[in-house]
């Protein structure tokens, strides 16, 4: 069998692809392709720079978003740190997504905005 995200030849008693890191769940006898191993960690990590430091777009950045986090950054210099709420709403909602929804919505869609 393969890897279905990056062809890497698996073995049946495989959890993860060796090359991509993707999770594999065995069902029915037959191997479906997960998410990879480090993004329960990513979601936490972005999930907690949203909250502690969303004002500044860290956890935007964090995720790839650079212009979003710059526009971030600059609505919560202007509203002198009024609008840093948003980043306190996306690190909730970070935490709150399960991490298929945020495998899926943030790093396969690069979804900017909530």
């Amino acid at each position: 069998m393969f890897c279905s995200h990056c062809g890497n030849e698996i073995g049946p008693g495989d959890r993860f692809c060796s090359r991509c890191g993707i999770r594999f769940h065995h069902v029915d006898g037959s191997i479906r392709a997960g998410i990879p191993r480090d993004i329960p960690d990513r979601k936490l990590m972005a999930g907690l720079l949203g909250i502690l430091l969303g004002g500044l777009g860290i956890h935007k950045f964090y995720l790839g978003f650079v212009k979003e986090g710059i526009i971030e950054f600059v609505l919560s210099v202007i509203s002198c740190g009024l609008l840093g709420v948003l980043g306190f709403i996306e690190g909730l909602i970070y935490l709150t997504k399960s991490e298929e929804n945020f495998y899926q919505d943030y790093i396969i869609d690069r979804k900017k905005w909530f």
